[in-house]
C-alpha cells in the first residue's frame, strides 16, 4: 500500500508515454532505462522486483510474461507472481537484450560492467528521466506501479485480477490501494448497493 515515502499519484498516459520515449537508444542505458520504465509502467513491478529480474524470467512464448520470484515479502511466504507482458513492453526488452546485452543467463538488467542495477540507481533514473522527460511532479518507481494499478482499473479490469497483478495478499489491500491512488469508485459503488431483509 502507498505510504508517506511514496506519495499516490499516477501519471496520465501522455506522461507516461513522454517518460518511457525520453530515453536515447542511440546508447546502452537508452535501450535498458526504456526497458524498465516500460516494465514498471506496464507490469507493476516495485523497485527492488525489477532489479531483481533474470533472463529466466522472462517468458517467450505465447503468452509472454515475467515471473516476479522474489516478491516484497517473499521470507515471509509471498508467492511469486506472473504478469503477462504486452508486445510492445516485450519489443523493448528485445531491443535492450539483442542490441546490449546479450542472451546469456544472469540479471536482466545490468551496468556496462554487467554488475547487477541497484535500487538506488533505479530510482535515480527514473527521476532523471522524468526531469528530461519535462514531467513537472516528482516521479519514482512506486509512482510507475501507481500509474499500472490505474490503468487497469480504469481498464475495467476486475479487483481479483488486479490483486493478482500487483501481488497483494488480500483484495482488502488492492481495495484501500486503488482507493488511495484515486479510485474512490470502488468504495462509492459498493456503498450504494441496496438490498432488503
Amino acid at each position: 500500500m502507498p505510504t508517506g515515502d511514496f506519495p499516490p499519484h499516477p501519471l496520465e498516459l501522455s506522461q507516461a508515454l513522454a517518460l518511457v520515449r525520453v530515453p536515447d537508444t542511440r546508447y546502452r542505458s537508452g535501450d535498458r532505462d526504456r526497458a524498465m520504465l516500460a516494465i514498471m509502467w506496464r507490469c507493476g513491478l516495485r523497485c527492488a522486483e525489477i532489479c531483481d529480474l533474470t533472463m529466466g524470467d522472462i517468458t517467450h512464448g505465447e503468452p509472454r510474461s515475467l515471473t516476479v520470484l522474489r516478491p516484497k515479502g517473499f521470507r515471509k511466504g509471498a508467492p511469486p507472481r506472473t504478469v503477462g507482458l504486452d508486445p510492445q513492453t516485450y519489443d523493448l526488452i528485445l531491443a535492450w537484450v539483442s542490441k546490449w546485452r546479450g542472451f546469456g543467463p544472469g540479471y536482466l538488467f545490468t551496468t556496462r560492467n554487467h554488475q547487477q542495477i541497484s535500487t538506488r540507481h533505479t530510482r535515480r533514473m527514473v527521476a532523471r528521466r522524468a526531469s528530461q522527460a519535462g514531467l513537472s511532479r516528482r516521479t519514482h518507481p512506486h509512482c510507475l506501479r501507481h500509474t499500472f494499478a490505474r490503468n487497469l482499473y480504469d481498464e475495467g479490469v476486475g479487483m481479483i485480477h488486479i490483486q493478482k497483478a500487483l501481488g497483494h495478499t488480500t483484495l482488502a489491500t488492492t481495495a484501500k490501494y486503488l482507493e488511495s491512488i484515486g479510485c474512490s469508485e470502488v468504495v462509492a459503488v459498493t456503498s450504494a448497493r441496496n438490498w432488503r431483509i
